[in-house]
């Protein structure tokens, strides 16, 4: 926990890891990260302990040091690591199968081998000369305002991001989209669960549109506009027969999007709010291709260009469907 006077001195973001910091409120003195809660600056120090000064150094010298010693990581540890999930579906397992056998790593073995095939057309395309990034941090329009009235949220963390851009241009983990890019997707990755319903301050913005206005944020911040992007999206990967239902149909509608984002711009009662849905969010959305696709599209699209012919793909997301206690997918 950071002290209050601190974080008001560095405009409520964190000098050690650049997190954001939440403003106390229970008067005690202390300030908590939004994101990092591993960041130790300042820990256990309130107002008035003195030596701000030193301390701050002192932390800054430890997390050099620290870093440097992760950089020079020999990856020797990465066979333990391995030995480990190799015991994920025995008698033998020392963690939930559903630890490795979830749709984060699903979607991350889909965007790897994107990545390796750009050729290949998909909403998960990679195409030559971009990148692709699991839980990147987007900034949000939509934060704290003066006043001390609650309103704001902290950023989003996007399963898949897929274009040219830096991680930790700002921050440990923020997206920065590159001045000249021309692909920007980010994708949601579900198996067993809806849309998000809202945040704290917000409890109708769901995750559709949180995901829409942070992208329209991380292109305004770059100064990137639409109509350089010859493909943006807002991708959802789920299970067909979640999909089939219409699991996640209203909420990506360009409808219930523009609505919700807008009433969460008046909440704010500010003009640069209006301004910034009508010159920035607006023209993003109506550029935006938004849909939900299938891992058994995505399964399917590898499988018909995968040389290897083992069906790696199929066998992983039959683990993540029986461990997650889901229906098996229709085959042909």
């Amino acid at each position: 926990m950071v002290r209050t006077s601190t974080a008001e001195e560095n405009g409520y973001i964190c000098p050690a890891c650049g997190d954001e910091l939440h403003q106390d409120r229970s008067g005690r003195g202390y300030v908590k990260h939004s994101t990092n809660r591993e960041c130790g600056f300042e820990a256990g120090e309130r107002d008035g302990d003195g030596s701000r000064g030193s301390a701050l150094s002192s932390q800054i010298a430890d997390r050099e040091r620290t870093e440097e010693r992760a950089l020079n990581f020999s990856g020797r540890g990465l066979d333990h690591v391995r030995s480990i999930l190799d015991r994920a579906t025995t008698a033998d397992r020392v963690m939930p199968p559903t630890e490795l056998f979830n749709e984060g790593w699903l979607l991350r073995l889909a965007l790897d081998w994107f990545s390796k095939h750009p050729e290949v057309q998909s909403p998960l395309r990679v195409p030559t000369g971009s990148h692709w990034y699991s839980e990147a941090l987007l900034p949000t329009q939509f934060g704290s305002r003066k006043g001390g009235i609650a309103l704001g949220e902290s950023h989003t963390h996007a399963d898949g991001a897929i274009g040219r851009f830096t991680i930790g241009g700002t921050g440990a983990g923020d997206l920065v989209l590159a001045g000249n890019a021309t692909h920007f997707v980010i994708v949601e990755a579900k198996l067993n669960s809806k849309l998000s319903a809202g945040v704290t301050n917000a409890p109708n913005f769901d995750q559709a549109a949180r995901n829409v206005a942070c992208m329209a944020r991380v292109m305004c911040e770059a100064d990137v506009r639409p109509e350089q992007i010859s493909r943006l999206g807002f991708v959802v990967v789920a299970p067909a027969s979640q999909i089939d239902r219409g699991y996640f149909a209203s909420e990506l509608t360009k409808e219930s999007l523009q609505a919700k984002v807008a009433s969460r711009a008046a909440a704010y009662e500010e003009a640069a709010q209006t301004t910034w849905v009508e010159e920035w969010f607006l023209p993003v959305l109506d550029a935006m291709e938004v849909d939900a696709v299938s891992w058994e599209t995505v399964l399917a699209t590898i499988e018909a260009h995968d040389d290897s012919a083992d069906h790696w793909f199929a066998e992983f997301y039959d683990c993540c469907l029986h461990y997650s206690r889901l229906p098996g997918r229709t085959t042909s």
